[in-house]
């Protein structure tokens, strides 16, 4: 997982080390020149980059350990440095590359051969890949590894489980002359010590293990030679009477469990090439190219079959974790040379004159870069630390405990598997560290971390000294306007989503005189319209980071109009030359703004499309053909705005221009069109058409006053009649609680706390309203009776000492 880039507390944190290191660096170079110069080691020509990434981090510090180690192996004279530490060429980062490769590969075939034989040797392996490559006929044998598990019932036995030991206390007593006469009897105590033992009965099985790693041929899997080979077993114990509920022998391990078969290609191994091929155009950086790609895929490969391996031969398992198969594993895993870590270059110090800060004649040391480190003795570590671990793991794992499913033999060969899994591990992380390193310096050079963005900042820069105004992308900015000498009623943009107020750049064109006739629209199954007027087509370049997944950077399309003016706006697909789908409309009116987001969905390349349909069905095939014709066909985005005082002018029978200065007639009119959907019939001018505007104005303008008028009307009548209504409803509520109060306070009369109930009379049906509001009044006042089907009956009670009169209010 990487940490966020460019931003956070992690970001301040590494620019609070990078400042406190240069700091550190100018003081250095400030005591340089007032003090004498000192036998220490060189400062480093660039300052090193910090980490991005765990897996760097932890990388950079397996680089440390190598390089530590590596340093005795080299001459006194030279040392080893890393290359973000000095300065160093281009070139040098192809020849670590080079390195890394070459070193993988050769300690990759060390290892084959010392943990399964010497019929792996690379040496022979690529001889015999030059030899298939010349005959066709003859092709590089498989490695396959079997494996096969049988547990077998051998006896069933009596075992004596010694459990704690048993203290019993006797007392003995007995009789005999006093000395001063007579009998007397004495007791004596004695203590016995027992050993308790239990006899279980318990079914011994045979664990056995059959394994062979053996050479077959690529056609037909026949054995060609056979490296490595194995039996092991040990003795498994299970309480007797654990049986199967058929009443047979559970087994602690299947009878027999056949592992399938693993397999690795040795020519992928064979064929791989340790140097880059610059001269190829899919060359790039000292990472991306095929020769690496080819080795990075090989050994991880290689490091899966090893992991199966691994994965499928049983472990032993042990109380004490010291004794258990992998905790023998780890440290001499950790202690094996790995060479395809060694991504560092060699240089020796050297005195250089120093001018700067005017320290003429002064000295200082200065780190010269050799090149790479020696491969033969990188490797010849590689050798010598791998035979010591495999002794190592031999002496522990000796012969003098014979029921383990792991001998010397087995831990060195799952020594040597585990140690093709770390240097794959590693000539990953090894040639992932050089692109790492060169981002980190590009990032340096330009100060930020590139986006696509960027890109785009750059190219409208280089546009701008490439091309001529007439032929540069413009922004995609318009005003809507009836004329060019018109003031704007409004406009319409296109900008990034991200960025507020700065429009896409397009190349733009008037299609105007190219496209022949007027456009359809259709506004519904029954309803299409016709428009005509200027069209523009326009281009916009989305860049993108290359990658299948890349998408570009959303868009939106921004509508905003002034006070008092208002368009409408038509967004969809250009169907055909002559044809307009609408997909959504909306008026723009009065200060309003519109944010539309546009949802770029990237259709495949022709390349793509070529080689996506290659193996389809010839069905198949016409039918994405005849789908992608349909989506190019209706993948053109299209803006269409109709400004609305023209369109009123030509329904309303007006002249041109007559309602620019008239807003709160086109005010009136836009309301009455849009909120109350009323013709446009009802207000057009059916006069003589050579009366002057004014008279057609007020022709309109006493349409308008009459319609308005009558909806005038129509609001006062319901407001008038919804008044009514809450007043009635007011009313019927009000009346029932004064009859309803009216009879309890006449029947409310009590003397000396008798009960007075009230009489009853004939009575309407009172509605349930009215009982649930007798309910609730009943709460703080006098009992209230409520029996269906006739009026309420009401009791008061009256104060100890005298007649009270209570009322229910």
């Amino acid at each position: 997982r990487s940490f966020p880039p460019g931003g956070g507390k992690l970001r301040s944190s590494i620019g609070f080390f990078q400042q406190q290191g240069r700091d550190q660096q100018q003081r250095r170079q400030a005591q340089e020149t007032t003090t004498p110069r000192r036998t220490t080691p060189s400062t480093p020509a660039t300052t090193a980059t910090m980490p991005r990434t765990y897996y760097e981090l932890a990388f950079r510090q397996k680089l440390d350990a190598v390089m530590a180690r590596s340093r005795a192996l080299l001459e006194r004279t030279i040392r080893p440095v890393r290359a973000d530490e000095c300065s160093h060429a281009y070139d040098d980062k192809f020849a670590l590359a080079d390195l890394a490769t070459g070193l993988a590969v050769e300690a990759t075939g060390i290892v084959l051969e010392a943990g399964f034989g010497g019929g792996l040797l690379l040496a022979d392996l690529r001889a015999k890949d030059e030899a298939a490559t010349v005959s066709s006929d003859r092709r590089l044998p498989l490695l396959k590894f079997e494996c096969r598990e049988t547990c077998v019932f051998v006896e069933e036995r009596e075992r004596a489980v010694e459990g704690p030991k048993v203290t019993v206390a006797t007392e003995t007593k007995t009789t005999g002359p006093s000395i001063f006469g007579g009998t007397a009897e004495r007791t004596r105590g004695r203590e016995t010590t027992s050993q308790v033992t239990t006899r279980v009965k318990e079914a011994a099985w045979k664990h056995e293990v059959s394994y062979a790693a053996r050479l077959v041929d690529a056609k037909t899997h026949a054995v060609v030679e056979t490296l490595v080979e194995g039996t092991r077993s040990r003795e498994l114990c299970t309480p007797a009477a654990q049986k199967a509920p058929d009443g047979s022998r559970r087994p602690p391990q299947p009878a027999v469990n056949e592992h399938p078969a693993l397999t690795y290609d040795l020519a992928r191994l064979a064929s791989l090439r340790t140097s880059i091929d610059r001269t190829k155009p899919t060359c790039r950086t000292p990472r991306r190219n095929a020769e690496v790609d080819a080795a990075v895929a090989a050994l991880v490969e290689l490091a899966a079959f090893a992991r199966r391996v691994c994965a499928t031969l049983p472990r032993d398992a042990a109380p004490q974790p010291r004794t258990t198969t992998d905790a023998v594993l780890r440290d001499p895993i950790a202690a094996v040379f790995s060479p395809a870590a060694c991504c560092f270059l060699v240089a020796h110090d050297d005195d250089a004159s120093d001018d700067t800060h005017g320290g003429a004649g002064r000295r200082r040391q200065q780190v010269v870069v050799e090149g790479v480190p020696d491969r033969a003795a990188l490797l010849a570590e590689l050798r010598r630390t791998l035979q010591e671990q495999m002794t190592v793991v031999r002496r522990a794992l000796d012969e003098k405990e014979q029921h383990k499913l792991v001998g010397p033999d087995e831990g060195a060969m799952l020594l040597a598997l585990e140690v093709i899994q770390t240097l794959a591990s590693d000539y990953a992380e090894a040639v992932a560290y050089l692109e790492h390193m060169l981002y980190a310096q590009l990032e340096d050079a330009i100060g930020k971390q590139l986006t696509p963005e960027s890109f785009g900042e750059y190219m409208d820069y280089h546009e701008r000294g490439l091309l001529s105004e007439a032929f540069r992308p413009a922004p995609f900015a318009y005003a809507v306007r009836r004329s060019k000498r018109s003031f704007p009623d409004g406009g319409i943009t296109i900008e990034p989503a991200a960025k507020r107020g700065q429009p896409v750049r397009v190349l733009s064109r008037d299609v105007t005189s190219t496209t022949i006739g007027p456009v359809r629209c259709a506004l519904g199954a029954a309803t299409s319209v016709v428009f005509d007027g200027a069209r523009y087509a326009h281009v916009y370049t989305a860049r993108t980071f290359g990658g299948r997944h890349a998408a570009p950077a959303s868009l939106r399309l921004v509508a905003s109009a002034r006070q008092f003016s208002s368009f409408l706006l038509l967004v969809g697909k250009v169907a055909a030359a002559d044809e307009f789908a609408p997909e959504h409309a909306i008026v723009i009116r009065d200060k309003d703004e519109c944010l539309i987001p546009l949802l770029l969905d990237p259709l495949p390349t022709p390349q793509e499309f070529a080689d996506a349909v290659e193996s389809l069905s010839p069905e198949q095939k016409a039918f994405c053909e005849a789908f992608r014709a349909m989506q190019l066909a209706s993948s053109l985005f299209g803006v269409v705005v109709v400004q609305l005082k023209p369109a009123i002018e030509k329904v309303l029978n007006l002249p041109d221009g007559a309602l620019v200065k008239e807003i709160e007639l086109t005010q009136h009119l836009t309301e009455l069109f849009i909120e109350y959907q009323i013709p446009t019939d009802m207000f057009s001018y059916d006069g003589p058409a050579d009366a002057p505007v004014s008279a057609k104005l007020d022709a309109v303008r006493t349409h308008v006053a009459a319609i308005r008028a009558m909806i005038q009307a129509a609001r006062a009548a319901d407001i008038k009649k919804a008044a009514e209504e809450a007043v009635h409803r007011t009313l019927v509520d009000e009346g029932m609680d004064l009859k309803l109060e009216a009879e309890l306070s006449s029947s409310v009369d009590d003397e000396d706390g008798a009960f007075a109930e009230c009489a009853e009379a004939p009575e309407p049906q009172p509605a349930m309203k009215m009982r649930n509001r007798a309910k609730k009044m009943a709460k703080g006042g006098p009992m209230v009776s409520l029996a269906a089907g006739g009026p309420p009956r009401a009791a008061a009670f009256g104060g100890f000492g005298g007649s009270r009169r209570r009322e229910a209010t």
